[in-house]
């Protein structure tokens, strides 16, 4: 478990990264990163669903779906929660993020 909690902090640190870049580069080159570190972080936890224990998975999926609370907003953010739903996340777990995250001024 302690190998998952690492490379979770290893993901959130590739967030802040990718946030750093937002001035630095062309929108287009942004938005294709800022796309693929969410992307990394689901299939991440798809990953850890198949090799975890239930209640391990369970603990790390709640920490997981709270940073993307914290972490969306923008209408890309989107696009990533139905890409990994319901393959990864549940349609009840898309609605959370969407509920309590700055994502609900989208809907």
């Amino acid at each position: 478990m302690e190998s998952l909690i690492n490379s979770f902090e290893q993901i959130k640190l590739e967030f802040e990264k990718v946030f750093e870049l937002m001035d630095e580069i062309p929108d287009e080159e942004y938005d294709q990163k800022y796309i693929a570190v969410r992307g990394e972080l689901l299939e991440f936890l798809k990953s850890a669903k198949e090799s975890c224990a239930d209640e391990s998975f369970v603990n790390l999926e709640s920490q997981v779906i709270e940073f993307l609370c914290e972490n969306m907003g923008c209408h890309l953010d989107m696009e990533v929660l139905e890409k990994y739903s319901p393959e990864v996340l549940s349609s009840e777990q898309v609605k959370y993020i969407q509920s309590n995250s700055a994502l609900g001024r989208w809907l």
